[in-house]
């Protein structure tokens, strides 16, 4: 028996831009990649003759539910594309265990879980919560906002639903991990979701207005306009991690605008070498 081949990376690539990152007909990020006429028919893999399809419309077109005269022609128009963001996806967090976890490289954040409302905020930048978690009647949700150095967003976890702009270079998930890549070889971010309860930024960067933390060799990094801080194995309980910038009320009004932090580095100098202050 001849083994298939695999397809080559470039080609997945290519497909998976032009489908928009995600299933042609629902949008959803998570899909297989498609031969619309069977492999064994064409016995070659072409780009042209490539999809993506979510596992429900994979499976409806594998059994003959879904006509491939319908794939072609949301192959030509994918709804992701059209809208140029991609359909939200629902991430499986909640409250098992007894607390919640994020990673940013050796840093670790934690809270435990509780009956009454509150949240955790690993990185915060200008106000911005950069990514958190929160427990809020009863249910534990996470978000986070991925911004490129211009500002734009990439990624966008809005209580536990994830969205991705088609706009962008390259999304791929790798197992439950999100790769995302601004050109070849330029890996802005790695995130891996390990629900219900953990999310752990592998490598990367989450930045605002140019400040914010990198994850460079697996080590924490506070990086500012005029200054970078590695900070090995950062952890810290029942509270905000990395609080950069102006400090104030971040996702709602509090009694007391300054809430404890880990590190707090208010007075940034987004010109030249500055430090904590």
């Amino acid at each position: 028996m001849i083994k298939r081949p695999h397809i080559p990376l470039p080609m997945k690539r290519a497909v998976r831009q032009r489908c928009g990152f995600g299933c042609v007909i629902c949008g959803s990020p998570v899909y297989h990649i498609d031969h619309m006429k069977p492999y064994s028919e064409e016995r070659e893999h072409e780009e042209v003759n490539l999809t993506l399809l979510c596992p429900n419309h994979h499976e409806e077109k594998t059994k003959g539910l879904l006509p491939l005269a319908v794939v072609q022609e949301a192959n030509l128009d994918p709804v992701n594309i059209k809208n140029g963001i991609t359909t939200p996806y629902k991430l499986h967090y909640g409250r098992v265990g007894h607390e919640c976890s994020v990673l940013i490289g050796s840093g670790r954040f934690t809270m435990a879980f509780d009956e009454k409302p509150k949240r955790m905020q690993a990185v915060v930048v200008d106000r911005t919560p950069l990514l958190m978690f929160e427990l809020l009647d009863g249910h534990v949700y996470v978000s986070m906002a991925l911004f490129d150095r211009f500002n734009q967003m990439m990624v966008l976890i809005d209580s536990n639903e994830l969205v991705f702009t088609t706009a962008g270079w390259d999304y791929e998930f790798s197992g439950s991990t999100l790769v995302v890549r601004t050109a070849m070889g330029e890996v802005a971010a790695a995130i891996e979701f390990r629900p219900p309860a953990e999310i752990w930024f592998k490598t990367g960067e989450l930045l605002l207005n140019g400040t914010g933390v990198r994850v460079n060799g697996g080590v924490l990094e506070i990086v500012t306009p005029g200054a970078t801080i590695s900070q090995s194995h950062m952890q810290y309980r029942e509270m905000h991690g990395i609080v950069l910038g102006p400090s104030g009320p971040f996702v709602a009004p509090t009694e007391n605008p300054i809430e404890p932090a880990g590190m707090r580095w208010e007075r940034i100098d987004r010109v030249s070498d500055g430090g904590p202050g």
